[in-house]
């Protein structure tokens, strides 16, 4: 455990990707809690190098748990996320979102602003490329419409636990 530590908390980036590509996949729950701090942080904290094969593992990894702070967080990223490549990872973070069934029908509000903000600002504000951009709003309001069709009653098919309640 010692090793991975060092790994996500160093700023190399290459590091947090081995880690990313080998170890996170495989972590079981009590090990997610054991690392939760560790993961985060790598997620949160910028690398010398690209941070985006962290930051999906550990995406992975709480929907794979159903960790209930992922959804919220699964959603910031979808705006957040450093915009080389992000028309290829938006559809994949949305892909993870989906995992959490109609749980997380609550970040619709939050997806519909980023499908607006992909439409018809996000050129201006980066000068990424508005063709990209586009098929980002557009894959962001086919999960939205996904979401939406979701039953309520669904929600009782996935448990949700919460990193953060265990932490008190």
């Amino acid at each position: 455990m010692n090793a991975l530590r060092r790994c996500l908390r160093s700023i190399a980036g290459v590091c947090r990707t081995t880690v990313a590509r080998s170890a996170v996949p495989t972590l079981s729950l009590a090990e997610f809690s054991t690392l939760q701090s560790d993961l985060l942080y790598a997620f949160d904290t910028p690398a010398t190098s690209y941070n985006t094969a962290i930051q999906l593992a550990v995406l992975q990894l709480m929907a794979k748990y159903h960790v209930e702070e992922g959804i919220d967080r699964t959603a910031w990223y979808v705006t957040n996320m450093k915009s080389h490549a992000s028309e290829k990872r938006v559809p994949q973070v949305l892909k993870i979102l989906l995992e959490y069934g109609a749980h997380a029908k609550r970040v619709v509000p939050k997806l519909e602003e980023a499908a607006q903000y992909f439409q018809t600002r996000e050129n201006a504000v980066t000068g990424f490329p508005k063709v990209l951009s586009l098929g980002k709003a557009k894959a962001v309001r086919e999960t939205v419409a996904r979401l939406k069709t979701m039953d309520d009653k669904d929600k009782d098919k996935i448990k949700l636990i919460s990193i953060a309640k265990d932490k008190e």
